[in-house]
Formats: C-alpha cells, sequence, structure tokens
C-alpha cells in the first residue's frame, strides 16, 4: 500500500476527475427542488388520470407502477440531498434498518453494473441509535465503494452487508471477497492517501469513514471474517455537542 500525493505521477488528473465530479455533485443537489416539482407533477396528473371510470385493468397497473416509480425517485432524491447538505452536525433517534435500506438504494445500480453479487441481512431485533444519519450513509457509501473496488479484478465478486444488534448498540458490517488485508496493513489502511488501487482514488474513503465513527462515539475496525465493522453506540454525544451549540 502505498501514499498517494503530489508526487504520483497521475496525481493531477486524479485531483482533476475528482473535482469534476465534485462540482456536478453540487449541480445536482441545486436542481434537485425542480427535479421534485416536476416528480410532483407526474404524481398528481397520475393520481387524477387514475380518478377515470372508464380505464381498463391494463391501464390502471401501468399508472400504478407510474406513481410507485415517482414515490422512489422522490426517495432517492430526497436520501442524496440530505448527504449532500453542508457540513453542518445534525442528531435524531434513527432505525438502522433505514439507513441499511437507504445506502442499498444508492449503491444497487452501480453493484449490478459492475456484477457484485450482493448479501444482505439486517437483523429484526435492532435498537434504535442517536445518529448523524446523512453522515453514517456517507460512512457505509465509503465502506461500499471499498469493497466494490477491492473486488474489481476478483474472479468471484461477492459484497456481504450485515446489520447487527451488539453490547450498547448496533454494528455494521461489510464485508467482501476480494484478498483480506494483511496484518501490517490493517492500520495503514485507514491512513488518509493511502491506496494501492489504480483509477481515480485519493486513499481517503476509510479514513473519513473512521472519523464518522468517532464523531458518534464509535469504532470502525477491520475482521478477516466480517469485514469493515462500523459499531455505533445507541447514545453518544452528539445530542450535547448540539444543545451546546445551540
Amino acid at each position: 500500500m502505498n501514499t498517494i500525493g503530489p508526487d504520483d505521477a497521475a496525481w493531477e488528473e486524479r485531483f482533476g476527475a475528482l473535482f469534476r465530479y465534485a462540482q456536478v455533485g453540487r449541480c445536482v443537489n441545486g436542481v434537485t427542488h425542480d427535479i421534485n416539482n416536476i416528480l410532483g407533477a407526474i404524481m398528481a396528473y397520475s393520481e387524477l388520470v387514475g380518478l377515470e371510470s372508464g380505464l381498463t385493468d391494463q391501464a390502471r397497473g401501468m399508472l400504478e407502477e407510474v406513481v410507485s416509480s415517482v414515490a422512489r425517485c422522490t426517495d432517492l432524491i430526497g436520501t442524496l440531498t440530505s448527504i449532500a447538505r453542508k457540513d453542518k452536525i445534525s442528531a435524531d433517534i434513527i432505525e438502522p434498518a433505514k439507513i441499511a435500506t437507504d445506502v442499498l438504494k444508492l449503491r444497487d445500480y452501480a453493484l449490478r453494473v459492475d456484477r457484485v453479487r450482493l448479501e444482505s441481512q439486517v437483523s429484526e431485533d435492532l435498537p434504535t441509535i442517536v445518529a448523524d444519519s446523512p453522515k453514517v450513509l456517507l460512512a457505509l457509501i465509503y465502506l461500499f465503494m471499498n469493497a466494490q473496488e477491492a473486488v474489481a479484478a476478483a474472479e468471484t465478486k461477492i459484497l456481504r452487508f450485515r446489520v447487527q444488534r451488539e453490547e450498547g448498540g448496533v454494528s455494521f458490517q461489510v464485508w467482501n471477497s476480494g484478498p483480506p488485508l494483511a496484518d501490517d496493513a490493517i492500520a495503514q489502511a485507514f491512513e488518509p492517501f493511502q491506496g494501492d488501487k489504480d483509477g481515480l482514488h485519493l486513499g481517503f474513503g476509510l479514513h473519513a469513514a473512521r472519523q464518522i465513527a468517532a464523531l458518534h462515539e464509535g469504532t470502525l475496525t477491520y475482521d478477516p471474517d466480517k469485514g469493515f465493522v462500523l459499531s455505533l453506540p445507541s447514545r453518544n454525544k452528539l445530542l450535547k455537542m448540539i444543545n451546546a451549540a445551540d
């Protein structure tokens, strides 16, 4: 694993491409209001047409599919908007299963395109947690992307996602079928600008995910059998931090 920095021959090209993507992301965040207005109009007119009495069962089924698709789009846009907002700490009592559902929705297409088989399991007895939901979602996206990159050249591409109750909180586990990390590479993997992958990578995702874990008084560790494990306590200092700031 090597440090990525200005002396890297591809640094400028790599950073330039990532900067371009960042600007596109800012534009996407800026037009979500208009997109939601358009989706709202589609939803309203579809529901109005659905009230017509002369519709065939086939036509009514098509309209129901339109309404369902618009609802899914609205939900995805809302999730994207939440993680793209300005970096301000928030805290809510949330359901871990909801965060799990959101990250699976956001990464579903990319995993299918790269032909990565997803195995997911979310326990039913999960406690609620106090968390900055968009930040936790970002941490999981970083872990998913890291796993996806790790299996890019693997013959068998599997990503295993588990959400389980643990003492005092919840653990999110992201395992992949790529080569396991060597003992001497584990600590280095969490350092910023470390990486051995080609392409548009800064080697920052695991470091950022660990910072998010620390913000919640949690941990991000590596286990060869479980993969990267994000452990978050049910209660933490976030509410106190926000109340103090107010």
